[in-house]
């Protein structure tokens, strides 16, 4: 757990340092919180990220003029379907399964995490026109949690603990 807070708190630095040089905008960036709970909820445990979506909502509301609660509540739906995901899914799911998994929590987590902020600041007229940004983030956080996924392939479950 405390590796997938590190992580977290990286990638929401990446968010706000990263991804806004790459992309004019802010809607159709991928947003990289998103795929990583994405990422290692289908390859790890979806449990282990749950301190990871409370630490980016933290970092990214310190960085950002929104409240960190919001940030938290704009990641919950990733979070929400990555466990729906882990509860349903044989433990011995293929690869090509788990990395189509996380291409579909990427996908639609983004999507509410792109409708929650703007909604959450007043811009619901914004968002409204900018549906087709909104998709193309969505697409792009889907492809690169489904990457991230196989990436992470190496580091798949863990059946025993440290106190199994």
């Amino acid at each position: 757990m405390a590796a997938a807070a590190l992580v977290g708190a990286v990638t929401a630095l990446l968010q706000t340092a990263v991804v806004p040089q790459l992309v004019d905008d802010p809607l159709a960036a991928p947003v990289l919180p998103v795929v990583m709970v994405a990422a290692w909820g289908t390859r790890r445990r979806a449990s282990e990220v749950s301190i990871a979506v409370i630490t980016m909502g933290v970092c990214l509301g310190l960085i950002s003029t929104a409240r960190a609660g919001w940030f938290v509540l704009a990641l919950l739906p990733a979070l929400g379907l990555a466990l729906a995901a882990e509860s349903g899914e044989p433990e011995r799911a293929s690869l090509l399964r788990r990395a189509v998994l996380a291409g579909l929590i990427g996908g639609v987590g983004a999507a509410a995490y792109l409708s929650v902020l703007p909604l959450a600041g007043g811009h619901a007229e914004a968002l409204s026109e900018a549906r087709a940004a909104v998709l193309l983030g969505a697409t792009w956080t889907a492809l690169l949690g489904s990457g991230l996924a196989l990436v992470l392939a190496p580091f798949g479950r863990q059946r025993d603990g440290l106190f199994a």
